[in-house]
């Protein structure tokens, strides 16, 4: 009877431990001794040989007192950064191959301040903050490294510290699962395609002349029969005896229709993605309306942010089985 009770208790024990490991494991902190810190240690060993060596006194009070500051070092170096937690590591409108920042929101939820805290994706991408208040959020930038095109894993981060006396260092990783978009690195020739060919547009508007005085004053022209004699210019009539009426511009956007098929002198697909996303950057950046047909896909012509991206998005996910979410 009283094994089969142990059996159960062990059992339940086990079940429930299997249970913390998630939790402990994602909020587990290291530590391990720097270089000074491990010449610290052996500096430490070798006084303590020489004080059971010639039994002086005063040597075996100066060892216990080293040997006193690593232990508070151990302490001090794991608290300051065990109640730091990355909440979460923004990326966004990332170019294929280009370094970029993410934005990296820490909390401290300790009731002291944080110092000397460093946030690090490898040893020579990292960005040290001094202090990080007490309960305070705190949103530090750091560079990452170029990433290829597609769907990517946010990158593990970690956070660590060797406050305050630098004998050790401690620290703490986040892994997510979320991901973010790398665009096609913009690239190839900067003129439109415009019905097959390539054409060079200079401004971002076209004229398209009509009568009104809502519109720009464009100039004169001469009077033609079904004109209306309120659009006659009578000062200049009495200036120059001739019938002229004023011509006015309105101004709209112009549009460009941006296709799989304009891209075929690039050759390689990467290429034709890069081309098609230069030609969006473009068009964005002159107010261009525009649209983008991709093998099985069409994307009717518009402009702004929502679309610029849903554009490049789009570019970025071409050839792998990815869902939009649009």
């Amino acid at each position: 009877m009283a094994l089969q009770w142990l059996n159960r208790f062990f059992e339940k024990s086990k079940f429930q431990f299997k249970n913390l490991i998630p939790n402990q494991k994602k909020n587990k902190t290291y530590i391990i001794p720097t270089g000074f810190g491990f010449c610290f240690s052996v500096i430490i060993l070798v006084l303590l040989y020489s004080s059971f060596a010639s039994g002086n006194n005063f040597l075996y009070l100066y060892t216990f007192f080293l040997t006193s500051i690593g232990v508070t070092s151990l302490r001090l170096t794991n608290d300051n950064v065990s109640t730091i937690k990355i909440e979460s590591v923004e990326i966004q409108d990332v170019f294929a191959g280009v370094p970029t920042f993410a934005l990296v929101t820490l909390f401290n939820s300790s009731l002291r301040a944080k110092s000397f805290i460093e946030v690090y994706q490898k040893p020579h991408k990292k960005t040290i903050i001094a202090e990080i208040p007490a309960n305070s959020v705190y949103q530090a930038r750091i560079e990452l490294d170029g990433y290829s095109r597609g769907l990517q894993t946010v990158p593990k981060l970690s956070v660590s510290t060797t406050f305050p006396f630098y004998l050790l260092n401690s620290w703490k990783v986040s892994r997510s699962k979320e991901t973010f978009v790398v665009f096609p690195a913009p690239a190839g020739v900067s003129q439109f395609p415009v019905d097959g060919n390539l054409e060079d547009i200079e401004d971002s508007r076209i004229v398209d002349r009509k009568t009104g005085t809502d519109s720009e004053f464009a100039g004169h022209r001469k009077f033609e029969t079904g004109d209306s004699f309120r659009q006659v210019d009578w000062k200049a009539y009495a200036r120059t005896e001739k019938m002229l009426v004023k011509d006015y511009q309105s101004f709209r956007s112009q549009e460009v229709h941006l296709r799989w098929e304009n891209t075929l002198f690039k050759g390689d697909v990467e290429s034709r993605l890069s081309q098609l996303a230069l030609w969006i950057e473009i068009a964005e950046a002159k107010g261009f309306q525009y649209s983008l047909e991709l093998p099985g896909m069409n994307l009717q012509s518009q402009r702004g942010r929502g679309h610029y991206l849903k554009c490049l998005t789009s570019l970025a996910l071409y050839g792998q089985d990815q869902n939009l979410g649009t």
